[in-house]
């Protein structure tokens, strides 16, 4: 006789079990998935839940927040801790919680090694199954080589023009 399972709403049968084990198999499988594509990301990358709690970061992520190989102790964090080290302040990622839209924003991100990095921060709503939301993502994409090339040429622009108006000056 085959074994049967009680849960909350009776006895499963065996074949409610099998099905019920290979649905918990497909979600453990399609977890893993998600985790290995957001892990493999070559940029930084975190998800936040409902309340401003940090689930996951990448290597890439916790490297430019200064939280380098130390996902057990940054898990759980809010936001703003986890960004600013202030718990309190309001971030992207908790206005995208409060407007349940996503959006986009420039920030210089003050880095241990003394040089400013130039980011653009992408936030995106993630729904459940039902369509409500229920984790955040933030994408971080660093401009800081582009924004160094915009600004020398904007020096040498303004080398050109005093050289340009020495040059009259002298006609």
């Amino acid at each position: 006789m085959a074994k049967q399972t009680e849960n909350a709403s009776g006895i499963l049968t065996p074949d409610e079990k099998e099905f019920a084990d290979a649905m918990l198999d497909k979600l453990e499988s399609q977890l893993a998935f998600s985790r290995g594509v957001l892990t493999a990301l070559p940029v930084p990358c975190a998800v936040f839940d409902m309340e401003n709690k940090l689930v996951f970061a990448n290597a890439p992520m916790l490297e430019t927040f200064d939280h380098a190989d130390d996902m057990e102790n940054s898990v759980g964090m809010a936001s703003g801790a986890f960004f600013y080290n202030d718990g309190t302040r309001a971030t992207s990622v908790t206005r995208c919680l409060e407007s349940g839209e996503g959006g986009s924003s420039s920030v210089v991100i003050d880095r241990k090694t003394g040089k400013a990095m130039h980011a653009e921060i992408f936030t995106k709503p993630m729904p459940d199954n039902r369509g409500e939301l229920s984790n955040v993502v933030l994408i971080l994409l660093d401009n800081t080589t582009t924004f160094e090339q915009q600004e020398a040429i904007k020096r040498n622009s303004e080398i050109m023009r005093s050289v340009a108006v020495s040059v009259l000056d002298l006609l």
